[in-house]
């Protein structure tokens, strides 16, 4: 894949952490500022390995928000009564 491409997907992935705390935009040119700071033939690599790291482990905020309305509507099932301030 072509290093561009990696950059913009990587960057896709990240760009909502710690979007109301930092004052810099995660874009696809913030990721080659980083990966430039690695040797030239090194920056492929570390790209690939860091962009299959966060399609497996890195949660944003939509995946967690999908996670938590899940785990309510289970425990809501478990118990009839409750409500969703329960």
């Amino acid at each position: 894949m072509q290093k561009d491409m990696l950059e913009k997907e990587v960057a896709e992935i990240i760009k909502g952490f710690r979007q109301d705390s930092i004052e810099i935009e995660i874009n696809q040119e913030h990721v080659h500022k980083w990966v430039s700071q690695f040797k030239p033939d090194a920056q492929d690599v570390i790209l690939e390995e860091t962009l299959h790291i966060l399609k497996e482990w890195y949660f944003g905020k939509d995946r967690i928000c999908v996670f938590l309305d899940e785990i309510v509507d289970y425990l809501k099932s478990e118990n009839e009564n409750a409500t969703d301030e329960d």
